[in-house]
Formats: structure tokens, sequence, C-alpha cells
């Protein structure tokens, strides 16, 4: 291969990669769903991404404010964490942080006041790792797990909001110790979560990550220099 079309084929290469890197989004909990006592937010944050090894597999993570945690609901209406993700595809779910969290069998699941989610998680006691009802010193303060999709692949953009609730893109069964501001201790009840940026279109605006800017930018001067080759 000619120098030129080494250097054309590093720039394609390079902009393709900057195609398929997906910058994470975030989702900020800042719904109170709670009849009293959880405080006023915010409550925490939902962060996807796509996953590092699998690049069709996306990894979703919730870390919950301090004075907060997750819990064992003995309902069907409160879960750790429920989410819909575009076309409900067949998906697998695991390698979870914590042995205390499972996911839910079924597709629909109704988290009061947010709506109905196509996947859950639950948090409960499994393999010595305690997820109490009430508050809890052992309970997780976080969570994240990887979803993979049977065929196909998923992207960040992959987990959008609920259709019959515009706006809300998941939910978490919060409870809290008492310490958090405005809180009373043991009140439980779901929270949502909204995104932080929202674009003109509706859909989440995300900066490109820098590593994805310097792979454009190594494109972007390869077909630079190509050029002037050419005219030269």
């Amino acid at each position: 291969m000619s120098f030129k079309g080494t250097l054309l084929g590093l720039a394609l290469s390079s902009l393709m990669a900057v195609a398929a890197q997906a910058a994470p989004l975030s989702f900020d909990l800042t719904l109170n769903g709670c009849s009293s006592g959880c405080g006023t937010g915010p409550f925490g944050t939902v962060t996807v991404s796509q996953d590092v090894t699998n690049i069709d597999a996306i990894d979703i993570a919730v870390i919950l404010q301090p004075g907060y945690m997750f819990r064992d609901a003995s309902d069907g209406n409160h879960h750790a964490l429920v989410f819909n993700l575009s076309g409900t595809p067949v998906v697998t779910i695991g390698t979870f942080s914590s042995l205390a969290f499972t996911r839910t069998a079924g597709s629909s699941f109704n988290d009061s006041p947010f709506g109905s989610f196509s996947y859950a998680i639950d948090c409960a006691t499994s393999g010595g790792t305690t997820c109490a009802s009430g508050p809890n010193p052992a309970n997780p303060t976080s969570l994240s797990f990887v979803v993979t999709p049977a065929s196909g692949s998923l992207s960040p953009a992959s987990v959008v909001a609920n259709s019959g609730n515009p706006g809300i893109y998941s939910a978490v069964d919060v409870n809290n110790d008492g310490t958090c501001a405005g809180c009373t201790s043991g009140s439980t009840g779901n929270v949502g979560a909204v995104a932080s940026r929202l674009g003109d279109d509706g859909g989440q605006v995300a900066a490109p990550e820098p590593a994805s800017m310097a792979l454009l930018g190594a494109g972007l001067t390869g077909l630079g220099f190509f050029r002037r080759r050419r005219a030269a």
C-alpha cells in the first residue's frame, strides 16, 4: 500500500472509531415519588456507558447520594432499578456489583408514580449479602451491571424514556438513614431519573470523550495532509 493510501486508511479508521465510540449518558435522580420523608434530592445518578470488553453491550451504574440506600421491597411496585430499552430487545443482565442484586422475571413493572418499565432489578438477601427492607448500614448504596443483547448491539442511547410518562428514564426504590436533608429515617419510595441535559429534539446531549476527540483530530489531520500532497 502506498504512503498516501496508508494515511487515508488511518484517517478513515479514526473517523469510524469516533462514530462507534458512544459517549456515556447521565440521568439525575431528582423526582421524589415517596409519600413523605425522603428528602428533596438529588437522590443519586444513573450512568449508562458502552462496555469496554463487549462493544455490543452497555454498562448501567447507579450511585446514590449519602444517606440513601437500596432496599428489599415486599411488593411488585418497588424495585431497586427499572428502565426501558428501545425496541425492548431480549437481553442478558449480569455481572452485578453485589450478590444482593438480581434481575426480576417478567416484562412489565409498574413503579408508581412513574409508570411501567420493561426491565427491573431487585435487591434482596442473597449469597450472604443483606438488603433489608428497613434502613440498614449493610444495604448497598451503589449498583452496576452489564446488559448484553441476544442479537444486535446496544448503546447508551438505547435507554429510552417511559412512553407513558415522557421524560422519566428510570426509577429507583430508596430507603434512608435520616442523615440526608429533609429525610425521616426509614422513609421509603421510588425516585425518578430525568436526563441531565436535553437537546432540542428531546434526546440527551452528550459531550464527546477526549479520546474520541483525539481520534477525530488524527483522522482529520491525515485527510488534510493527504489532500495537500495531492494538490502539490
